[in-house]
């Protein structure tokens, strides 16, 4: 049978002393940070909330029982840890980090089905293809090509270098395809 002594008084160390102390039982803490999840916590966080508990644990730690400090300062630090993870997973604590608010879909949802949701006749649409069909057919090759990368969300810079040509060059195109675009939608009001 082990005889255990008690602890030196936390009152009478020096902060270098209960350093070494704790730095003993590092390896604990690193077997709980590897093994639970922290939400919002640094290393660092960790490391005071492991010191915490070792200064709880080193304050009420009693040698009469027959355990030793690092099974019991064992049992704190999970205890510890295990309500930071509870307090963290509160309802009504929970961050809004990655949160969502109903309300705010309901208004982006009805904004877009009003303006983007194609609310075309047959008729309207047969128009529209016919439209884009006639304007992709008037386009020379370099402003075809501006237009298919515009399309893909591309800007005019961007363009410019990726058909290594002058800025000036893809500007020009693009402003012939909207000329003519015009002149199209021009012709069918007049239709």
């Amino acid at each position: 049978m082990r005889i255990l002594k008690p602890l030196k008084k936390i009152e009478a160390m020096s902060d270098t002393e209960l350093a070494n102390q704790f730095a003993r039982f590092r390896p604990l803490l690193n077997r709980y940070r590897r093994k639970y999840y922290f939400v919002d916590y640094d290393k660092e966080d960790i490391e005071q909330e492991a010191w915490i508990a070792f200064v709880e644990s080193y304050r009420t730690y009693n040698y009469e029982l027959n355990i030793t400090f690092a099974s019991y300062y064992n049992k704190v630090l999970r205890n510890h840890l295990n309500s930071v993870i509870r307090y963290q997973n509160a309802y009504k604590r929970t961050s809004n980090i990655d949160k969502v608010s109903w309300d705010l879909i309901e208004e982006e949802t009805s904004d877009y089905n009003i303006r983007f949701v194609n609310q075309q006749t047959p008729v309207d649409e047969v128009i529209s293809k016919e439209l884009v069909k006639t304007l992709l057919l008037s386009l020379s090759q370099l402003e075809l090509t501006v237009f298919k990368a515009l399309q893909t969300g591309k800007s005019i810079q961007e363009i410019a270098q990726m058909m290594q040509l002058p800025e000036k060059k893809v500007k020009n195109a693009y402003d012939r395809m909207m000329k003519k675009k015009n002149l199209l939608l021009e012709s069918m009001k007049e239709s």
